[in-house]
């Protein structure tokens, strides 16, 4: 199992992934039977209304996900903010 922030961006991405597959997989079969409905025009339409679809459903997980990865590094993320805005 990836460690880290591999393990982080495959929980982001891999929902995503997974629909635009099968978003082209069924429209490229949709071009293959209905050669005359042009597909390209279609499939980024609905491949950007289901990206911000994804990312609405997901929101609350990755907050709670990016809250639980600050909380684990905390002493790191403490010390940044001190360099960063003194005190």
């Amino acid at each position: 199992m990836p460690v880290g922030l591999e393990r982080l961006t495959l929980l982001i991405a891999a929902p995503m992934l997974v629909v635009l597959f099968i978003i082209d997989s069924v429209l490229g079969l949709v071009n293959r039977y209905a050669q005359q409905l042009n597909v390209f025009f279609l499939s980024m339409s609905l491949k950007a209304l289901a990206a911000v679809a994804i990312l609405f459903v997901m929101v609350v997980s990755l907050m709670q996900l990016l809250i639980d990865e600050l909380l684990r590094h905390y002493d790191i993320v403490s010390a940044l903010l001190r360099s960063l805005f003194g005190s």
